[in-house]
Order: structure tokens, then sequence, then C-alpha cells
């Protein structure tokens, strides 16, 4: 009877770790995708921007 605190301590370790292994690559899932999100908006800006130098150099041509 002695051991089973032991074993239910133990059966908690093992619990808390799989949890916080788990919690860690969730974040890791979420930084790598708002790191994608943050170049892909870095884009459209460039992207915008390049595209607004264009109608100013059009309109200055013209």
């Amino acid at each position: 009877n002695q051991q089973q605190p032991v074993n239910s301590a133990h059966g908690a370790n093992v619990y808390y770790a799989a949890i916080a292994q788990a919690q860690a690559q969730l974040t890791a899932q979420v930084q790598a995708q708002q790191q994608q999100q943050q170049q892909q908006q870095q884009q459209q800006v460039a992207a915008a921007y390049s595209q607004q130098q264009q109608q100013q150099l059009n309109f200055i041509s013209q």
C-alpha cells in the first residue's frame, strides 16, 4: 500500500510532462504560422507599394 502514492506521483509527472511537451509543440506551430503570416503581409505591402509607384510614374510620364 505504501507504494501507491509513489506510483500515482510518477503517473502525474508523466502526465504533466506529456502536457508540457504538447504545449511546447503547439506554441512552436503557432509561432511558425505567425511568422509565415507576417512574411505574407510584408510581401503584400511591398507589392502594393511598387504598384503605387508604377502608377505615379505613369502619371508623370503622361
